[in-house]
């Protein structure tokens, strides 16, 4: 009898010391802007031209768009130095913009100059950035003309956080970034308008000059 309590009790303190396969091996202090790390994609890269893509949706009223600037359509302009945006952070990222519709789509990386000096790209699910509460992060950003007479006046619509957000960079190789999103488009000075928003996109790699 107290030969099979002292199996049990072994089979017990064996299966209740087992190691959870989703246990993180150490602790890692994340970046502030950093929402977890992530492994990086078993797939081939997509190694083609610079894009965003974008599918997004009205909340109101359930209408559909999609977007798609590239390298090959539209004029694109990258960031490789971070420069002031204001509000007191820098920004570095990709811009691509529409000659004929004046639309612009935008990746962008904000971080707090007084903080970091060197903002960190790595297989990661970032924040979404907000400039105006100084919350540092990666966004996708849309600029739309407010009407066709002043396209130089636009309504500018940023990617917010919530618990099914993410912005995850899925690929760094020599001079490209890719990645996906998933976000809520809320114009920046209160347009009526609210977005789901999802997307990838494959952009130069602005941290070229610091390697």
């Amino acid at each position: 009898m107290k030969k099979n309590l002292l199996i049990l009790f072994l089979i017990f303190l064996m299966f209740g010391c087992k190691k959870d396969e989703n246990e993180p091996i150490v602790n890692i202090s994340l970046e502030p802007y950093i929402k977890n790390l992530i492994l990086p994609d078993t797939k081939p890269p997509y190694n083609g031209n610079y894009y965003i893509h974008v599918d997004f949706r009205n909340l109101s009223t359930s209408e559909k768009n999609e977007l798609t600037f590239s390298i090959m359509n539209q004029n694109i302009t990258p960031w490789y130095t971070p420069s002031d945006a204001g509000l007191g952070m820098s920004i570095q990222g990709v811009i691509f913009s529409d000659s004929e519709t004046s639309e612009q789509l935008e990746i962008s990386f904000y971080f707090n100059t007084n903080i970091d000096k060197t903002f960190n790209i790595c297989y990661a699910n970032y924040f979404f950035s907000d400039p105006w509460r100084n919350v540092a992060g990666a966004n996708i950003h849309y600029f739309k003309p407010v009407n066709n007479s002043d396209p130089s006046t636009k309504y500018m619509y940023l990617g917010t956080n919530s618990s099914k957000s993410y912005f995850e960079i899925t690929y760094i190789g020599y001079n490209r970034l890719n990645g996906i999103f998933h976000t809520t488009w809320k114009e920046c000075c209160g347009g009526g308008n609210t977005y789901d928003v999802s997307g990838d996109f494959s952009i130069p790699d602005i941290r070229y000059f610091y390697k």
